[in-house]
């Protein structure tokens, strides 16, 4: 199964709560039948107010990863742990189509894995879903 790892934060979110401006073009242009993966630097201790916020920004996906658990300082950059989350997925059987993120260094730490990537506002999934490289 296809899937598109997307960040939250400046890229469907902004200020945490509200919709951001690429949000309805990013998540209109997924078809049916290809997976969703959003991929935080936040904590799970603010899984329900996350939640809450992508539920009201009508913000659909299949999975969600946190960087941090609880209060725990990961070992892993934001950067690594994002790339190891799509080489996670990309291991379990999905095939990564592109990684939608507004940092530069996660778009680059991407690249450097040879995971397609893209930032928000240039994201137009024709240019990804058929499996070739840009």
């Amino acid at each position: 199964m296809k899937v598109v790892i997307c960040d939250i934060d400046d890229t469907l979110l902004m200020d945490k709560t509200k919709e951001s401006k690429w949000a309805k073009k990013i998540m209109g242009q997924i078809p049916a039948g290809v997976a969703v993966a959003l991929v935080t630097s936040r904590s799970d201790t603010v899984y329900t107010e996350t939640k809450a916020a992508l539920d009201k920004a009508h913000i659909k996906y299949d999975k969600l990863f946190f960087h941090r658990k609880g209060t725990e300082e990961p070992s892993q950059t934001a950067r690594e742990w994002k790339v190891s989350v799509a080489r996670r997925l990309a291991k379990s059987g999905f095939e990564v189509v592109v990684a939608i993120d507004n940092d530069a260094g996660a778009r680059m730490a991407y690249g450097s894995a040879n995971i397609e990537t893209t930032a928000p506002q240039w994201f137009n999934y024709k240019d990804y879903g058929k499996g070739e490289k840009k």
